[in-house]
Parts: structure tokens; C-alpha cells; sequence
């Protein structure tokens, strides 16, 4: 036989080199699957590739063995003086003039013989095994969504169900429009987030939303389709290859937000507060309550200035009758602070020393006519810094009083004020009333700035009508999110010699499909004359049959719906276990990244939904979730319901509606429904298992529906278990023809005399040559 190797450099196909093959040896593998464990994907290995230092193969690679040569990736050629260990390539293989492996060469090491000859030793991997390796190591939160920006609004909410999504284009910088396709882009589905009003009261109103409760969820298929147009996957495409239907349901999976909050970040906004006038503080005896009292009393601080962005801190109102006192937070937002204060000619009359403080305090919204109003101890000190004042202290000299908050969060609607604070002793004071005994400070400057510092950054949530990136799910590597999408529906992955960065991901029983009876005797190969007779052959049974397969998601998350299941079955909801009472080998699981999120339905709303809140002391607190997956089932019927928000009118908190009679609902959940207002009766589950208890008035269906199991992966686990079928390891001739023609889908038929016939499915082939022959690993077929 006669080998021809070439290389190529991926980025330019005019730059090849055509390797020396001198003595060569090699091995191709090529398999799809594992039966001994059904959730690992294989693909195509030449390995023992071995290629001598001959000057042509030393051009090639770029003496890569010399090791004080230098590669400058900022040169565009990956060949020659600039080949990497580091960068694939592009190889083709062939045997006799055909081409037999058209897949990706490197070179993990080099070797030098006892004679001082250098070796390259090759590996050259199929696309499936470059592409994973491309994307072990990144996370899904890197790749670019930001043409997905818009505007966070009640129209571009309700537009993303069923009419178009609004999106960013950076060659005009301005905003435009796509039409509604499943699988393109975000939606915003209905969910319960644990979002509440200001006023309580109001949450009792199951059919009044709040409107922070829709959050963005992107499309399976949008993340696939940016997964594969990163730079270092160039020329790699992908489909998923099945009936409409099939294709339906991969379109129809979204991602949904799973932060408890939405946010930006930005190092160039702030909110800064100050006064530049004097102003003049002064306590009596009568501030604290009278002779013998410890007491406290306290002064609010006037900023009248304000410099910054409204969208953090806007007025509010007056405190103990003093102007340009109080700041309400516009918005939820985490960063830094910084406090001061100067004081000039305080003095303290007493014959005792005090102690002032400086404090910035913190209370929920309360609006003026609310009796604790101006209550100082309705407020909460989140920073302070205090000083001492001597004895019979006159005209004492400037004071600055400062301090650095650390980043903590800042709660919308919350009121923020600066105040003084004194801590006097009563019976002091009434000695010294006598004596016309007082305090007084003149301020010259006050000052609260947020973030702390110039430049210093403010991470603040999104609130209604600013712009939004729909973000990646974060600490999720890209890898292991392709893995979990492709084992929920139990998808094989191959590529051909025609389009090897064509990924095409097919469902086990759709790659098998030609191993049905109906295709079987008309399409499969007779390979019978290509079994080596006077070779050894192994006929096994499965001995690496599990005792059980556990099919499950990702174990138990925070919201409360999983916690109460968990608690009540100790199980993972939705989670399914295959016994098999003659497997012998321990128990496998196949498990995905996902967690499942149990449905509910509020009495009265007629909408079923996901929850992804805790319950905290009696009330719903938005959590940060595992990653989850559902169904899109787009418009479903509902209860007329309405959406607001919460929104600051004058000195008030109000309820301001953006959507009222609203009578459909975006419906997401492990359901799969029909298209139809109405239809409402379950298609499968997109779980492995049947869930012990459900939260929702349930269809019948929902006990008997296909789940993904008996959807995707008990025609597998049926022929694994199968008493009848068989293992057989042999050898064959196969030839450079075979082996370009190879196709793991397409079944055997191998008569092997006395011992008997039939069909197989080819699982494994170890190739050297058309002059060795080729190790087969076949599963037979059975019915």
C-alpha cells in the first residue's frame, strides 16, 4: 500500500505541505458510541502516527524538535517556520489514492531514539474530538449576545411571544426588528421570579404581575448557533437532523434567566449629594427628654446640590422639617461610598464629654403622612464615623469626618439619609441649663458620593425601559452544556469526509434507523467474504450491563418547589431509574447540567408556570438557580390578569399598570402542548421520569405522556438488555474502499458459517491497512 499525508493550514488552503511516509504505521478507530456506557460519544482516532525528521517533514513542521526556535502568532501562517504543537491543522490521509480520514492533525510529543533520530509522533482526531476539545475550557457567558440588545419594556416583551424581537444593529447603531421565529433570539416567558410590590397588600391579587417577573429566556438554538460561530470553530456548521417534529421541539427549547437579579455595569455613572452652604446644629436640654435621661438626638443633614445620574438616587422629601434631607434609591444597585462631613466652631457647654456621630441611615419607603415619618429610630445606620467632644469646648478649630462604605447593595425604593447624631447625659444637662449650657456645630460641608470613588464600579439592576444584553447563563462550560442538551434527547453526533466540520446531531433510534426491520434486508452491506476464516473470534454476551441506569437532572436546587420535592420523595424531580435485574456491572448514571423546575398553578389564574424563587419568614425571595431547560409553547389561555409596577409619584409609591387585559400567557414548562389557546393537553415530557406529585390541576395525560426516556432512550436500553443479542469481535479485509465508504449507521450482514448468521450493527473498526486485516466490534441486531 501507499500513503499520502498532507497538512493544511486551516486558515489558507493554498498554504499544504505533503509529508514523507517513510516506515510509516498507523491505526484508525472509528466509532460513535460506547455500549458499556451509553451516555459517552466517540468519533474518529489515527493514532501510532509517526513521521521521521526528513527534511521535508522538517519544513513542514518547522523543526519543531529545535528548542530555541519561535512561533509568532501574530503571522497568519500555521505551517512551515510557524507551526504549533498548540493549533490543529488541517490532514488528509490517503491509502492507495483514496482518501480514508480527512480530520485534524497534532503532535503531542516528539521522540529521539538511542541513534539520535527524531520522531514526530501524530495524532490526527476526527471533528467531533476537536471540537469538543475547542470548547472544554470556555464558558458559556463569553459568547457575544450583544446584538441581542433592547429595550426593557412592556412592548418588547409582549412582541417577543409571537410577533418579532428587537434587536441592536452596530452599523447604525440603532435599534431594528426580526420576526418572530422560534428558536431565533430570546422570549420572554411567563415565570414567577418571587418579585413583589412595595405594598404587600397588593400581592394578593394573583392576577396582577409584576412586571420584573419577566425576565429574557434564550433559545437553545441561539446558543448552538453562537457556540458555533466563534473564531476558533471557522468553518464549522452544525444541524440537528430529524422528522419536523423533532426539529419543532429543538427549536421550541429555551434557557431562562436563572439570576436573581438582571444587571450592568458601569464605571463611569455615580450619584452624588452635597451641601456648600453653612448650616447651623444646635441641641438643648429639651432635645433629650429631660433630667436623668441617657438619651440620644439627632439632626438631619441638608444636601442641597445634586450632581450624577437620576437613575440611582433622585429628592424625595424633607426630614424633621428640613429640606433636601431624604434620597430615595430610583433603583437596585451594589458598589461602594463615601461620607463626609466638616464642622467648624462646635462647642459643647457641658461639663461632661460627648460623643458625635456621623451616620448615614437606611428605611424602607414611608411616605410622609405615614406616623413614623420622622421617627429617628425608624431608620437603620449602614455607616458611621464618630468623634469626641471635650468639656467646656469653644471655637474649636475645623473637623472633618469622613468614612469609606464597603460595596453593598443599595435597595430600590429605600431612603437614604445623612444625619448627626448625639449622645448626651440628661443630668448633666440639667446642671448646666442654668448656665445657658448648649451644643451647636456649623457645618460647612456635607457630601455622600456613590460609588465611593471616581472610576470605581457600579454593578445596578435593570429596571423598566433601559436597555438589555439577555445574558449566558454563567460558570457553565460550553462543552458540558452541548453534552447536556445532546443527552437529553439522547443525540448521536458524526460528520462525513465531505463536510467533516458539519456536526450532525441525530437522535439513537434516526442514526439507527436503517437497522429496522423495514430497511434492513435492502440496505445493509455483506461483508461475509471479508471475515479472516483462520483468525480468532470472540462471541460475548453484555457483561458491562449495569444493574441500573439512574436518568436524572442535576440534583436539587434552591427554589422552593425543588426543596419541597426533594424533601417529600428524596428524589431529584423528574428523574427516572432502568433496573435490570441480570445487569452485573455497578449502577451508571446519565445526568445533565439542568435542573428540573416543577410547575404550579395559583387558584384562579388558569396559567401553569415555573417558579424560581425561595420562601423566606412567609415570603417569596427571588434566588439564583441552576441552569434549567423547558419547552416554548408559546400563547396558551388564561384568566384576564394585568401587568405593573411599582413607580414614585410625587411623595408616594403607586401602582402603575403597563398591560391590562391581558387573557393569553406565554407558556414554558417541561410540557410539551400543541399550538392552540386551548390546548392544554400534555405531548411528553421533557424529563426522563414521570414526577411523583405535580403542583397544578393536572390533565390526565400528564401520568401518561412519553417522557424523554421512552421517547429517546428505551429503544437503546431495550437492545442492550435483550437476552438475544450478541457481541462479536473478529477480523476482516477491509480495503481503503471500505474504509472511505464507511458508514457506522448503515448495518452487516455476515453469514459465519456453522456458527451461524445475521445482521449487525458495526460499533468499532480498527484499521492499519488493506494489507492487515481490520479489528470489527459488531452488536448483533435483534427482534
Amino acid at each position: 500500500m501507499a500513503y499520502k499525508v498532507y497538512i493544511i493550514d486551516p486558515t489558507d488552503a493554498s498554504d499544504w505541505y505533503e509529508l514523507d511516509t517513510e516506515d510509516i504505521d498507523m491505526t484508525h478507530n472509528f466509532a460513535v458510541a460506547d455500549v458499556a456506557d451509553i451516555s459517552v460519544r466517540m468519533d474518529n482516532l489515527t493514532k501510532n502516527l509517526n513521521f521521521k525528521d526528513t527534511p521535508a517533514n522538517n519544513k513542514a513542521f518547522g523543526n519543531l524538535f529545535h528548542i530555541n526556535r519561535e512561533v509568532n502568532y501574530s503571522f497568519d501562517n500555521r505551517l512551515g517556520f510557524n507551526y504549533s504543537a498548540q493549533r490543529k491543522v488541517d490532514c488528509l490521509i490517503f491509502e492507495d489514492g483514496q482518501l480514508v480520514v480527512k480530520g485534524f492533525l497534532t503532535i503531542p510529543q516528539l521522540s529521539i531514539d538511542s541513534n539520535n533520530n527524531t520522531v514526530y509522533n501524530a495524532v490526527v482526531t476526527g471533528s467531533y474530538i476537536n471540537f469538543r476539545q475547542i470548547l472544554s475550557e470556555r464558558q458559556l457567558d463569553v459568547l457575544d449576545m450583544s446584538d441581542l440588545k433592547h429595550q426593557y419594556e412592556w412592548n418588547t416583551v409582549r412582541d417577543s411571544w409571537d410577533v418579532r424581537t428587537q434587536r441592536w444593529n452596530a452599523a447604525t447603531s440603532g435599534y431594528t426588528f426580526s420576526p418572530f421565529v422560534k428558536g431565533s433570539g430570546y422570549v420572554y416567558p411567563f415565570a414567577d421570579y418571587g418579585f413583589l410590590f412595595h405594598d404587600l397588600a397588593e400581592n394578593a391579587d394573583i392576577n396582577r404581575i409584576p412586571f420584573q417577573n419577566f425576565r429574557p429566556a434564550i433559545y437553545v438554538k441561539e446558543y448552538f448557533d453562537r457556540i458555533f460561530s466563534q473564531p476558533d470553530l471557522e468553518g464549522y456548521t452544525y444541524e440537528v437532523k430529524g422528522t419536523p417534529d423533532l426539529i419543532d421541539k429543538f427549536n421550541s427549547l429555551v434557557i431562562p434567566t436563572n439570576t436573581d437579579r438582571i444587571s450592568n455595569k458601569s464605571n463611569s455613572i455615580y450619584a452624588q449629594a452635597q451641601s456648600n452652604f453653612p448650616a447651623s446644629y444646635a441641641w438643648g436640654f429639651q432635645d433629650f427628654g429631660g433630667q436623668g435621661d441617657d438619651a440620644f438626638s439627632t439632626r438631619a443633614i441638608t444636601m442641597e446640590t445634586f450632581t450624577g445620574n437620576t437613575s440611582l438616587l433622585g429628592t424625595y422629601g424633607d426630614i424633621h422639617g428640613l429640606p433636601h434631607t431624604a434620597w430615595i434609591v430610583n433603583r437596585t444597585f451594589v458598589t461602594t461610598g463615601y461620607v463626609k462631613l466638616n464642622i467648624d466652631n462646635y462647642r459643647n457647654l457641658s461639663n461632661a464629654t460627648q460623643r458625635l456621630t456621623l451616620e448615614l441611615c437606611e428605611r424602607d419607603f414611608i411616605s410622609p403622612s405615614d406616623p413614623d415619618y420622622n421617627n429617628p429610630d425608624s431608620w437603620t445606620p449602614i455607616g458611621s464615623k464618630g468623634f469626641l467632644i471635650p468639656p467646656y469646648s469653644y471655637a474649636t478649630p475645623n473637623t472633618l469626618l469622613e468614612f469609606v462604605m464597603p460595596e453593598r447593595e443599595f435597595r430600590k425604593n429605600s431612603i437614604l439619609m445623612l444625619r448627626l447624631r448625639i449622645h448626651a447625659n440628661g443630668s448633666i444637662m440639667a446642671a448646666e441649663q442654668f448656665l445657658g449650657g448648649f451644643y451647636r456645630w456649623n457645618v460647612s460641608q456635607a457630601m455622600l458620593r456613590l460609588p465611593g470613588a471616581a472610576g470605581a464600579l457600579v454593578t445596578f439592576d435593570v429596571d423598566y425601559g433601559d436597555e438589555m444584553v439577555p445574558s449566558p447563563v454563567q460558570g457553565i462550560k460550553q462543552v458540558d452544556f452541548v453534552k447536556s442538551v445532546m443527552q437529553m434527547m439522547n443525540l448521536y453526533v458524526y460528520a462525513t469526509k465531505e463536510r467533516p466540520k458539519h456536526l450532525v446531531f441525530e437522535t439513537y433510534d434516526d442514526y439507527y434507523a436503517l437497522t429496522s426491520p423495514l430497511y434492513l434486508a435492502s440496505t445493509s452491506l455483506d461483508w461475509t467474504q471479508k471475515i479472516d476464516r483462520t483468525a480468532q473470534l470472540k462471541v460475548k454476551t453484555n457483561l458491562q450491563i449495569p444493574r441500573k441506569y439512574l436518568f436524572t437532572l442535576k440534583d436539587e436546587d434552591k427554589d422552593f418547589l425543588n426543596k419541597n420535592y426533594k424533601t417529600n420523595y428524596t428524589q431529584v424531580y423528574g428523574q427516572f431509574q432502568f433496573d435490570d435485574s441480570y445487569g452485573v456491572t455497578p449502577e451508571k448514571k446519565v445526568e445533565v447540567i439542568f435542573s428540573p423546575s416543577p410547575l404550579t398553578q395559583y387558584v384562579g389564574s388558569k396559567r401553569i408556570h415555573p417558579v424560581f424563587y425561595a420562601v423566606e419568614s412567609g415570603q417569596k425571595k427571588p434566588v439564583t438557580t441552576n441552569i434549567r431547560i423547558l419547552y416554548y409553547n408559546g400563547l396558551k389561555a388564561s384568566n384576564a390578569y394585568k401587568v405593573s409596577k411599582d413607580t414614585i409619584q410625587g411623595d408616594s409609591l403607586n401602582l402603575v399598570d403597563v398591560a391590562t387585559g391581558l387573557t393569553a400567557y406565554p407558556q414554558v414548562g417541561n410540557y410539551r402542548y400543541q399550538p392552540g389557546l386551548s390546548n392544554m393537553t400534555p405531548q411528553e415530557d421533557l424529563y426522563f421520569g414521570l414526577a411523583k406529585e405535580v403542583y397544578f390541576p393536572k390533565d390526565p395525560a400528564v401520568d401518561t405522556c412519553p417522557t424523554a426516556y421512552t421517547l429517546y432512550y428505551s429503544g437503546q436500553t431495550t437492545d442492550l438488555v435483550n437476552p438475544n443479542v450478541l457481541y462479536v469481535e473478529c477480523e476482516a479485509y477491509l480495503n481503503e474502499l471500505d474504509i472511505a465508504n464507511l458508514d457506522l449507521r448503515v448495518p452487516v450482514y455476515i453469514d459465519f458459517g456453522r456458527i451461524g448468521h445475521g445482521y449487525w450493527k458495526v460499533l468499532n473498526v480498527d484499521y492499519k491497512n488493506n494489507k492487515d486485516t481490520a479489528i470489527l466490534q459488531l452488536q448483533k441486531i435483534a427482534y
